[in-house]
């Protein structure tokens, strides 16, 4: 038979209150969980409960709400964005050291300071989660520049939409400490955006040097692989600046180990969905490698269908994914891009 103790007094009430609270706070975490915009009312909820009950759990519990709301906030946006399998949500525990060799391999230890620094807190951490979570299958081979300059903008990007208020800190503690360490950040960082703001920047850059990156792991061509990334930025800066009327030469590139072909779908009208399936024959017959589709969100319906006549009419070019667009080819908000892939085994 189960006992139950019953506190007289004041202690009762004090435990009833310590259980209601408990209770409540574990449906608000699973709320949060399912729906990342609650996110801020849960840090809120946590930092009140906090400095009124002064526990430390809670104190705990406030900073990391923070910092995985701000987190999750962009990461439900960008797991359609990135490619496949990239990035999961944040999930914050706290660990004490003599515990830090139970940690799984891949898992990130983040050093945090107490609640009146939370900005601080905050931008490390939206930092330090991207710096990680990107390039996951070909981190080694991409140069540490390129990656601190690609975490630095998809984490400015993530402030400036979810916590612009920590912008400035983020430019004063984050990119100017990583430009002391690596200066050749600055090489990339006013190319970065500008692809970002015409979306390129995570539809065909990220994707373009994560393939070639997995296929150059063993060849010479790994040792300037620096040399293809900027050739890469060039040759998309060029041929943003020339749209609407880019010349001929601008719509591909053939690199060292690969060629891609960008495929801007617009304007749907009866039977236009032809002319961009030609467009991807001629790719085919110049045996293009990649296959870069966008289009605007108001579009869909039409972009999709070029995206499934392609699959039917050219079985040598594979789907192999469709994502999310941040900015389309016109700069903007929202799009849909894909990927095809030639099958070289296919006649």
């Amino acid at each position: 038979m189960t006992k139950f103790i019953i506190l007289p007094g004041i202690w009762g009430a004090i435990f009833e209150i310590i259980g209601i609270l408990i209770v409540f706070l574990t449906i608000i975490e699973q709320l949060s969980n399912l729906f990342p915009k609650l996110s801020r009312g849960k840090q809120f909820i946590f930092k009140k409960a906090s400095q009124h009950f002064k526990f430390k759990t809670l104190e705990k519990q406030a900073i990391s709400a923070d910092i995985e709301g701000a987190i999750n906030e962009s990461v439900n946006i960008l797991q359609d964005e990135l490619p496949n399998g990239w990035i999961k949500k944040a999930n914050i525990k706290w660990v004490k050291e003599q515990s830090l060799s139970d940690l799984e391999e891949g898992e990130v230890i983040l050093r945090l300071k107490p609640q009146a620094n939370q900005d601080s807190n905050l931008v490390h951490g939206i930092y330090c989660f991207f710096s990680s979570s990107l390039f996951p299958k070909t981190k080694e081979i991409i140069p540490e520049s390129t990656q601190k300059a690609i975490a630095i903008q998809i984490s400015k990007r993530t402030i400036e939409n979810n916590r612009n208020y920590v912008l400035k800190s983020y430019e004063s503690e984050i990119i100017e400490r990583e430009i002391k360490i690596t200066p050749a950040i600055l090489d990339y960082l006013e190319d970065f955006d500008k692809l970002d703001k015409q979306g390129f920047f995570t539809s065909s850059f990220l994707r373009e040097i994560d393939i070639v990156a997995d296929n150059i792991r063993f060849s010479p061509h790994r040792n300037r692989f620096g040399e293809e990334i900027n050739e890469t930025i060039n040759h998309t800066k060029r041929f943003i600046g020339a749209l609407p009327d880019a010349p001929n030469e601008l719509w591909a590139r053939k690199g060292v180990v690969g060629s891609y072909r960008f495929l801007l779908v617009k304007n749907p009208r009866k039977f236009a969905y032809k002319i961009y399936v030609n467009r991807a024959k001629m790719g085919f017959d110049d045996n293009i490698d990649h296959f870069y589709i966008m289009g605007s969100k108001r579009e869909e319906k039409f972009v999709n269908k070029v995206i499934s006549r392609i699959q039917k009419e050219i079985p040598s070019y594979k789907l192999k994914e469709v994502y999310r667009l941040y900015k389309d080819f016109r700069g903007k908000d929202d799009g849909i891009g894909a990927l095809f892939i030639l099958d070289k085994s296919q006649p």
